[in-house]
């Protein structure tokens, strides 16, 4: 077949990949004979032609099954029957060209690597499967397929595989707009690809447009996941910040109930806005602190009248805007200053009673627990510490990059998710789905020992054709060196 169309590469592209394939062949070398081995019984046989190669391979494509499975439709037995066929019409046996039949032993290895590669959704899988035939036939048009990481064909395949490995099989897959896409593609291949491979670069463009627009809404939503658990992770870096300061002043103290109530329920919140708002530098959080501490040094008796006389304009305006700032009830604010004005008589009374036993009712307690601040939501993932022989799961665990897969196996039907956020201040690994949302949440620990567990394994997402052809090309080194 002369000048068949090839992708419209350079004549230099094709140079090399007929150069790569040709150091291929040597590898090849071993597995000859193999491939339809009838064909090679009788010595006199002639070699058909590339051109009526793929003639025959077209022929093929139609009978392709809906459901890719080996024993449903293996190429080696379809073509040599082909291939006797024409030799009983010819009255001349016919074999494979060598160079030809190391093509199809190699494109055939690579899909040998996919049928059985778990790092795809077995559904989609099956459907990549189904482009054997029209991936052998452009490496035997174009072997700039091997050469060039932009050829088209190549592309087609690693775009429709990056795009495949977070996919899930649900109840409607098969109505899935990433399930349906592939698979019109994959049947308009089948159906339409003849030796003009200029289609492969055409669909290539309507899938780089569908999966844009599908990626687009999914990182707004992974972005959205991922500032939700930020601000989340932020709340609880505040809470514990503020009940470090409040343990830190009020346990193991004798203090007056009221007061210990107010700053444990309503300075708190005072507190914590400063911090999340402005930062643990921020004057507005040091002022906060520096009023509580005069608020508990004035309550502290003995005082002089006079000294606290002066501290006490200030300590009241701070603590009313504080207070004010976090909306607490005007009833509680008054019935807590009303309180507070005895305390501060009190401390300056000393030890002596106040007239009338208006401090009877002010009664003191010991903070003896740890202060633990309500929040509304736990983090998912309880906090653990390695175990011994852990440690090369924990250093998988920490290094995983943003956008790793993983599939989890702890369910009835794997999960599939990818890591989306790494919230370092709690030590929380958060995980999304495909459409972005939220789905698992693991510490390092937890997560180094589901993966030493096997509940959950990191999937391989470099491209498909790399993946496959070294893995191919390594295990035909292996077996010249045995």
């Amino acid at each position: 077949m002369n000048g068949p169309a090839n992708l419209g590469q350079e004549e230099g592209a094709d140079a090399a990949g007929q150069a790569l394939f040709a150091s291929l062949q040597a590898l090849l070398a071993p597995v000859r004979g193999q491939f339809a081995p009838r064909l090679h019984a009788v010595a006199a046989a002639q070699p058909i032609s590339t051109a009526d190669l793929l003639r025959l391979l077209s022929h093929l494509q139609r009978y392709v099954p809906a459901t890719y499975e080996a024993d449903d439709f293996e190429l080696g037995q379809q073509l040599e029957q082909l291939l006797l066929r024409v030799s009983v019409r010819s009255g001349t046996r016919r074999r494979l060209h060598v160079a030809d039949e190391d093509m199809i032993n190699l494109v055939g290895l690579l899909f040998a690597f996919i049928h059985n590669d778990d790092n795809l959704p077995a559904s989609l899988r099956a459907l990549i499967t189904r482009l054997h035939i029209p991936l052998l036939k452009v490496a035997l048009l174009d072997k700039g397929l091997f050469s060039r990481s932009s050829h088209p064909a190549r592309r087609l395949l690693n775009e429709i595989a990056g795009a495949a490995i977070g996919w899930e099989c649900g109840s409607e897959c098969q109505r899935d707009s990433l399930h349906v896409r592939v698979e019109r593609i994959v049947q308009r291949l089948l159906n339409d690809f003849a030796d003009d491979a200029s289609l492969f670069a055409e669909l290539l463009d309507g899938f780089l447009a569908f999966n844009q627009d599908e990626r687009r809404r999914n990182e707004l939503l992974e972005q959205r996941t991922r500032d939700a658990e930020e601000g989340r992770a932020r709340a609880m870096q505040a809470r514990q910040q503020v009940q470090h300061v409040l343990n830190q002043r009020l346990r193991g103290r004798v203090l007056p109930q009221v007061v210990v109530q107010m700053l444990v329920q309503a300075w708190s919140q005072v507190l914590l806005l400063a911090w999340l708002k402005q930062g643990e530098a921020s004057q507005a959080w040091h002022d906060a602190v520096q009023t509580m501490d005069m608020l508990l040094a004035s309550i502290t008796p003995p005082h002089e009248p006079q000294a606290l006389l002066q501290q006490v304009p200030g300590l009241l305006k701070a603590l009313r805007d504080g207070l004010a700032s976090v909306a607490l009830d005007a009833v509680a604010t008054r019935e807590f200053f009303l309180q507070l004005e005895q305390l501060h008589l009190r401390a300056c009374a000393g030890n002596e009673a106040l007239p009338g036993g208006e401090g009877q009712s002010l009664g003191d307690v010991r903070v003896a627990e740890e202060i633990v601040l309500t929040i509304a939501e736990e983090p998912a993932c309880v906090p653990l510490h390695a175990a011994d022989g852990q440690a090369a799961a924990l250093r998988q665990a920490q290094r995983l990059r943003i956008g790793t897969w993983v599939e989890v196996l702890d369910e009835d039907e794997p999960l599939r998710c990818k890591l989306v956020a790494r919230i370092d201040s709690s030590d929380r690994l958060v995980f999304a789905n495909r459409t972005g949302m939220k789905v698992r949440e693991w510490s390092s620990a937890s997560l180094a020992q589901a993966l030493q567990r096997h509940e959950v394994r990191v999937l391989d997402d470099r491209l498909l054709f790399e993946r496959a052809l070294e893995a191919v090309l390594e295990s035909l080194r292996q077996g010249q060196t045995q």
